[in-house]
Order: C-alpha cells, then structure tokens, then sequence
C-alpha cells in the first residue's frame, strides 16, 4: 500500500509540474512574413514552419503571421522569384525568445518570372 501511495503521490508532483511550465499566452512569439514586389505586398505565397508543420498563404497585405512558443524554426518560402533560375523556394532560420516578434520580409521579383 506505502508503494501505490507512494507512486501515486510521484504522479501527482509531476502533473503539478507539467502544468507549471506550461507557456502562459503573453509567452508566446510571432513570426510575420511579409512578401513584396515595389512597395506592394504579394497575396497568396504559401509560407510553411518546417518545424511544425505549419502551413499560411499570405493575406491581400502579403502578410502570413504565425504564432510559436520560443525556439529555432525554418521559415520556407515557396514560388519567390530572384531572377534566373528559381529555386522553389527560399529559407529563413530564425531564433524565438520570449514574448517577441521576428519580421521576415522577402522579396519577389514579379517580373523576373
């Protein structure tokens, strides 16, 4: 019986634990993507956190926001257009603290496609 208690109890502190650490939401970070082509956001970019899984389309704004709890993340950009060759898509690393915001801005050359 001192046994099951005793597990029982192990349990307990560790789901009081658990729940301690839990990120509250002014913890959490924001990645903003924006895409553009002269001053002008580009709509509909598919933007994906390789990490995650994560998948946005930029807005008419050429803005995708994605919200994470702090870490490392790749940032993956399809269809952007740099002259030449295209490559698919193009990458970001970024590095999330706490409680902040990491502006990506790309740009897409619209007439180089």
């Amino acid at each position: 019986m001192k046994k099951q208690a005793a597990t029982i109890f192990f349990l307990f502190i560790v789901f009081i634990n658990f729940r301690c650490t839990e990120l509250s939401p002014s913890d959490w970070s924001t990645i903003t993507v924006y895409v553009y082509w002269q001053d002008t956001g580009v709509p509909d970019k598919k933007i994906e956190i390789i990490q995650t899984g994560e998948t946005r389309y930029t807005d008419e704004r050429g803005i995708a926001e994605f919200t994470l709890s702090p870490g490392s993340y790749t940032v993956r950009v399809y269809d952007i257009n740099r002259g030449g060759p295209c490559c698919g898509f193009v990458e970001y690393d970024v590095m999330l603290k706490t409680s902040t915001t990491e502006k990506i801005d790309v740009f897409d050359c619209q007439s180089c496609a």
